[in-house]
């Protein structure tokens, strides 16, 4: 992969660079680098010195085992993206249907600042830059558009969302939100905006709201459906760690008889060559985990309902299998 990061950048050696088009450069790859430099600082700092010149980088990734941490680390950079593919009809939609949208940076360096006496950020899903996120400030390298569908069928599209919490000895009864955002356009240029937001007022007046119950309020189905795609997501990644951390504990009680010295040095050994590859592992689901799909199921399956979103039904199917895994 390191190769073919630096191949590409040279072909660009001898073309005459201007403003007037940008250049890009897509690469398809199950990103388990297992050979040359394995550093992210190198692929890193090459996209880096691309971007300088408007040479900004693709990442289409092929397998069910793609190493997103590694992806999402190097395109962390200014014009750059990354998408995964899992069969060919997503594979033709994304580089057919979708090229235009994938190809082309609309916003840089966007950056929104918090400010709030009551609230403060506690999380923010949605963007690979998150972890560069304060409790007052949110980034976004790269901003790209996205397709949306509005006749009623699904919602689609970009999102970014916002956890908030309350501060902590909050006396204020004041709930405003001043969001102020700046950002950079393709043309250099810098825009500013600042918006006041109040959140408690706009849920307990809507019309879509019991007062007396204590029910979620949703601005839009767009906003609904990032909301419950999270928490599937989230629960995913739990029952991931919790399957393989049980493995890892099988795996040192089989071990537990071996020489200390040569258990460390296979260790060692395996962290090196694994860096970026990943082991599968047969498909397990504790019985505790079979229960919370089902549950988690039958509430994914009210909310698709009340979307009226079909694209949704893949997810279900999915909650449907693991529910029932019995292995």
């Amino acid at each position: 992969m390191s190769d073919a990061v630096k191949l590409s950048s040279e072909l660009f050696d001898d073309i005459e660079l201007t403003r007037e088009y940008d250049n890009r450069i897509i690469f398809l790859t199950d990103a388990q680098v297992n050979t040359g430099e394995v550093d992210v600082n190198f692929f890193k700092a090459q996209l880096q010195k691309n971007a300088k010149q408007r040479i900004y980088t693709t990442f289409i990734g092929i397998g069910i085992d793609l190493q997103t941490s590694l992806i999402e680390a190097i395109t962390r950079t200014r014009g750059a993206n990354h998408f995964s593919v899992r069969d060919q009809e997503s594979f033709s939609k994304l580089l057919d249907d979708d090229f235009e949208l994938v190809m082309t940076p609309i916003v840089f360096n966007l950056e929104l600042r918090f400010k709030s006496d009551y609230f403060e950020i506690e999380h923010v899903f949605g963007s690979p830059d998150d972890v560069d996120s304060t409790d007052q400030l949110m980034k976004l390298n790269t901003l790209f558009p996205a397709r949306t569908q509005a006749d009623g069928t699904a919602t689609r599209g970009g999102i970014v969302l916002l956890k908030l919490k309350i501060k902590k000895n909050v006396s204020n009864e004041v709930h405003n939100l001043q969001l102020t955002v700046t950002y950079e356009d393709r043309e250099g240029h810098v825009t500013k905006d600042e918006r006041s937001v109040d959140i408690i007022d706009q849920h307990t007046h809507s019309t879509n709201i019991d007062p007396s119950h204590l029910e979620p309020f949703y601005s839009d189905k767009g906003i609904r459906k990032g909301i419950l795609l999270v928490e599937y997501v989230t629960l995913l990644k739990k029952w991931i760690r919790h399957e393989r951390n049980s493995l890892q504990n099988e795996e040192q009680l089989t071990r537990g008889d071996e020489d200390e010295d040569a258990s460390w040095l296979y260790r060692t050994t395996v962290a090196v060559q694994r860096r970026w590859e990943r082991s599968n592992t047969p498909l397990k689901v504790s019985p505790s985990y079979r229960d919370i799909f089902g549950n988690f199921k039958r509430y994914f399956e009210q909310e698709k309902a009340a979307l009226q979103d079909e694209d949704l039904q893949q997810e279900i199917s999915i909650l449907d299998k693991l529910s029932s895994y019995d292995k």
